[in-house]
């Protein structure tokens, strides 16, 4: 067994070629294989924002990049992943049953829910507790669309404490400026967002 193939059955799968192709194949995989290591990835998107940038740059366009990973993790991380768990529970139930609509009643289970569970994590890492929030977005298990008008239901039910907690927050520091970039400046004391 050569250093590439972990099992044997891998290396059955490239015997199926025929004409002398899986050695070729075996050579093109040892010489391009790099084994995929947190710094690896950590550079491997350096480089990629910084080219980002700069194509940026030549144009009239300004670039907003989230610090971690999606718009969704982002929210899970910082204040407002109660209302992000609480939406998306609130979505889970949504999509089972097509005779439940969006209303104060399902969001507020769904808000009972969101606590139950986060209790339950009690203990854990904020990047794991951020996770596991995010994992139904990101697994597809739930709609991010309907999980995005629940979440807007929510935050619109405590609309100037939302404003302040999202100002405020971070995490999602990158989208305010965006936003305050192609609307008017923030000013002191706080703008609309």
């Amino acid at each position: 067994m050569d250093q590439f193939w972990k099992t044997e059955k891998e290396r059955k799968r490239v015997k199926k070629f025929k004409g002398g192709v899986k050695s070729d194949i075996d050579e093109m995989l040892k010489v391009n294989f790099v084994t995929i290591s947190k710094p690896i990835i950590r550079k491997t998107r350096e480089r990629t924002l910084e080219a980002k940038m700069a194509n940026s740059q030549k144009q009239n366009v300004k670039l907003f990049v989230s610090n971690n990973w999606t718009l969704e993790y982002e929210i899970a991380l910082g204040a407002l992943h109660v209302d992000l768990l609480s939406a998306i529970e609130c979505a889970r139930t949504l999509q089972k049953d097509a005779n439940v609509s969006l209303s104060d009643e399902l969001i507020g289970e769904a808000i009972g829910r969101a606590k139950q569970i986060l209790k339950d994590l009690t203990g854990e890492g904020k990047k794991r507790i951020a996770y596991e929030i995010f994992k139904p977005l990101n697994n597809g298990d739930v709609s991010k669309a309907v999980t995005a008008q629940c979440l807007a239901m929510i935050l619109e039910w405590h609309k100037e404490e939302s404003k302040e907690r999202i100002e405020k927050d971070n995490y999602l520091k990158y989208i305010c400026d965006a936003i305050y970039h192609v609307t008017e400046p923030k000013e002191e004391g706080g703008a609309d967002v």
